[in-house]
Parts: C-alpha cells; structure tokens; sequence
C-alpha cells in the first residue's frame, strides 16, 4: 500500500489541472466544429406547436 504525501498530492492536482486544460484547448480547437444539434421526435415537434398555437388564442 502506497502512503499518501504531499508530493503525490501535488503531483495529482498538476496532473488533473493538465487534463481539464488539455480537454477545453482540445474542445476549443476541433470537438465544438463536430457537435450536431439534437434530433427531436416529430410526434413531439407536432403535440408542442398544438399546445402553443392553442395557448397563444386563449
């Protein structure tokens, strides 16, 4: 069993610091040009225009 220092503990808040920033510079650069929006079930798209129409009237 490994006993925990402060330097394995500072080395784990570097190494997670590392990660998050990488991971946003990566979104940044490449992962936000790839997103598609989401597809919504037309059935839904139909009942929420009824709903809207009819609440607008009232």
């Amino acid at each position: 069993m490994t006993l925990v220092t402060t330097v394995l503990t500072n080395r784990s808040c570097a190494i997670h610091g590392r990660t998050v920033v990488f991971g946003l510079i990566f979104w940044v650069i490449t992962g936000r040009h790839q997103w598609n929006e989401p597809v919504m079930d037309r059935r839904f798209v139909k009942q929420f225009q009824a709903l809207h129409i009819r609440g607008s009237n009232a």
